[in-house]
Formats: C-alpha cells, sequence, structure tokens
C-alpha cells in the first residue's frame, strides 16, 4: 500500500477529509461546501510511479471523486504506450465539475486518447455527455464509464 494521490503533477496536495463518509476525501475543495479538515499527502503520475514497469498495462480501474481527468493527465505515456489498454472510471459529472473540470473535458481528452467509451450498465443508446448534461448539478448521480480502443 503507498500513502499516495494520483494527479497530473508530482507535488504535495490536500486531501480534504468527509465527516460523513470513509471514502469521500478528495483532493480540493468544492464551492458548495463549509471547511473540511485536511491532510496533505504527496500526488504523483502514474507515469512516474509506473515507470520501471517493462511490461504492457492493460487494465486500469480509477475511482478519484472527480479528479479522474487530472489523473488521466498524469498517465499520457500508459495511454500511448499501452494500445490495448481499457479502464474502469467512476464518471460522477457534479464532482467532475467541483474539481474544476468537466464530463466534457473528460471525454474529449480520451476521445483524443483514441478510446470509445460507454456507461454501465446504461443501454447502448445513452451518450455519456448527454448524461453528464443531465445530472452535472445532482450530487447523487454517479456512473462507471467503460473506456476501450477498437481492436484491428
Amino acid at each position: 500500500i503507498h500513502n499516495l494521490a494520483i494527479g497530473d503533477k508530482n507535488e504535495k496536495v490536500k486531501f480534504y477529509l468527509s465527516s460523513e463518509y470513509n471514502v469521500d476525501h478528495p483532493a480540493y475543495m468544492s464551492k458548495d461546501e463549509q471547511e473540511r479538515s485536511f491532510n496533505e499527502v504527496k500526488m504523483i503520475t502514474l507515469d512516474s510511479f509506473l515507470a520501471k514497469i517493462e511490461r504492457e498495462i492493460n487494465f486500469i480501474k480509477i475511482d478519484l471523486q472527480g479528479f479522474e481527468y487530472f489523473a488521466l493527465k498524469g498517465m499520457q505515456s500508459i495511454l500511448t504506450n499501452n494500445k490495448k489498454l481499457k479502464m474502469i472510471l467512476e464518471f460522477w459529472p457534479f464532482s467532475l465539475k467541483s474539481s474544476g473540470s468537466s464530463s466534457a473535458e473528460l471525454l474529449k481528452f480520451l476521445e483524443g486518447q483514441g478510446f470509445k467509451f460507454k456507461l454501465l450498465p446504461h443501454s447502448q443508446n445513452e451518450s455519456p455527455l448527454q448524461v453528464a448534461l443531465d445530472y452535472e448539478n445532482d450530487k447523487s448521480k454517479y456512473f462507471n464509464l467503460y473506456a476501450y480502443r477498437e481492436e484491428n
């Protein structure tokens, strides 16, 4: 176990602690929240953490309370060098917006890396972007986003 945060930089960040849940400790303070106590943690990129691994990475699961976009930005090398990579990301439109990114930004980034995506377990016809727009102001709605590249 490593006491680290994953993001787009190698630096110290504050993890804001939830008094309600033992799993809701984001690396940002939401504008609509009162003060939270915090712990300082070293944040690293996945590229720097996994730099010495000399084998293909085929699957990554990311659930970072809305910080998923920043984690993806910190894994450019992994995304580029692992063509068979598949990912499941927590897709929480409200929290992505609260973190300073957005659902649209995350989806555009994934598309730019050659990924296709779908929401699980939603119907094939539901657009992740439309779902994001429908729920970006609803703190209670979050989903799993499956990101994959079509194999040739």
